[in-house]
């Protein structure tokens, strides 16, 4: 079959992409920018075009669009006008799951990283997978790995609801909360949606829920399969952290070992107990499985270190709803030493997020000794009169009274802000799901110049 994918350089369409390509397909596709995505596609052998023009149609004989395509792509439109069949892209990733057996990852924070993890033990325990994630995993420098079995692991999107399309053998629910006011207009809202979900699944099929959250357990009860929970509170599989790396696992109650993790947070231990739980669903024993993690090199922008220079570290993390950023920023205090400070750097994502949870943002970064907030990231949203970065800085003043905390709407001024109030042994982290990770890199740029002077 003929393909064309309109928005093809995005993480989830890029490996569907690629999976398609692998199984016989003639993949083509176009994107507004170059990007990592786009060149590896090419290597891979697909035609990406940059820009969109009704040409580039070809003669496909479907069309699959990423969520971000307007209706009035020219593109979109021309297939329209030939009556060709249009899908969207998790239509797509849930033809790619039939068939197989399947395991979906889903949840409002965490699904990129327990989706990698998931991948890794699989592999690590002889399973052979296929996985499709939300972002480049570390180990292999792709958001796509090929595996020679039937087993699929896939990033499952909640944001517009399209994870609906999906019907796998076995889900993992990390987490629920309200987030994507674009789509959901409540919190009961996403949890109808996420219940819609976990009632498609079989019967033989499983469902491996955090029991820590008490919206996944709600959702839970709705499940026609056997459920599987974790947590650090309670669960089937249960952690005692000891370190911000590592943590005794039991399981049903019954202590099995102590568990050391390539990556460091609360937030990454419970991922890992999702992961280990996916594993005994297919038969594995759960220590086992979540100790083949002591290994796991993480995924891009997630904690993922960027560099030190002159005693100064930087981190770079995709968080951007205040739940992430409080879980990050707690993972980012746990490494440092007593005396050390953690400076957060923060570009809200999106105007209508940033509207409807801006007194959430406020009190999220209770961890953070310094703040920085610059404009909002609109990521395809048309500016809304008076939401800004102002907007979070007020509520994080108003919340508690934060003693540093500045307000830098231009960008490109961060990085010498930054040498003004970072000193050595400081850490930075620069948050959010737009292009902030650009100022740590500056920063770092100007520390190893600043250095290099005689």
């Amino acid at each position: 079959m003929n393909i064309h994918m309109i928005g093809i350089g995005g993480a989830g369409m890029s490996g569907i992409a690629e999976v398609l390509a692998r199984r016989g397909h003639n993949v083509t596709g176009s994107d507004l920018k170059e990007s990592p995505y786009t060149r590896r596609l090419r290597e891979a052998g697909i035609t990406v075009y940059i820009g969109h023009a009704p040409d580039q149609v070809g003669n496909a004989d479907q069309v699959v669009i990423s969520t971000a395509i307007p209706k009035t792509n020219p593109e979109l439109l021309q297939a329209r006008r030939r009556s060709i069949p249009v899908i969207p892209r998790a239509a797509a990733l849930a033809r790619i799951l039939e068939g197989s057996r399947s395991v979906a990852v889903a949840g409002t924070h965490g699904k990129t990283t327990t989706t990698s993890m998931t991948a890794h033990v699989l592999e690590a325990l002889g399973e052979n997978p296929t996985a499709l994630v939300g972002g480049e995993l570390n180990d292999i420098g792709s958001n796509v790995a090929f595996g020679g079995s039937d087993l699929v692991v896939a990033e499952a999107d909640e944001s517009d609801r399209s994870f609906l399309y999906l019907r796998p053998q076995a889900a993992v629910v990390t987490n629920i909360e309200f987030d994507h006011p674009d789509f959901y207009s409540s919190l009961d809202d996403v949890l109808e949606t996420f219940e819609q979900f976990v009632r498609s699944l079989p019967e033989d099929g499983c469902l491996v829920v955090c029991a820590d959250d008490p919206s996944c357990l709600q959702v839970a009860a709705e499940a026609p399969c056997p459920v599987t929970t974790y947590g650090i509170g309670s669960g089937d599989l249960r952690a005692d952290i000891v370190s911000p790396s590592s943590y005794v696992l039991f399981e049903s109650g019954d202590r099995r070992g102590v568990v050391e993790l390539g990556v460091y947070g609360r937030h990454n231990v419970l991922n890992s107990l999702a992961a280990a739980g996916v594993a005994h669903w297919l038969g594995h024993q759960a220590y086992e499985a979540a100790s083949t993690l002591h290994d796991f090199g993480g995924v891009r922008r997630r904690l993922q270190e960027k560099g030190e220079q002159a005693e100064v570290r930087v981190v770079d993390d995709y968080a951007h709803h205040p739940t992430e950023l409080s879980a990050t920023l707690a993972a980012a205090r746990s490494t440092m030493p007593r005396d050390g400070r953690v400076i957060a750097v923060f570009q809200p994502h999106r105007y209508s997020r940033t509207r409807a949870l801006y007194r959430e943002f406020g009190a999220s970064f209770s961890s953070a000794d310094a703040v920085l907030v610059t404009e909002v990231y609109g990521a395809g949203e048309m500016p809304q009169p008076g939401v800004n970065g102002k907007l979070i800085v007020d509520a994080i003043c108003e919340t508690r009274g934060h003693p540093e905390v500045y307000y830098i709407p231009q960008q490109d001024a961060i990085p010498a802000m930054l040498q003004n109030v970072a000193r050595r042994g400081d850490l930075v982290l620069t948050l959010g799901a737009g292009d902030i990770s650009k100022a740590g890199e500056d920063l770092l740029a100007i520390l190893e110049d600043r250095g290099s002077r005689p």
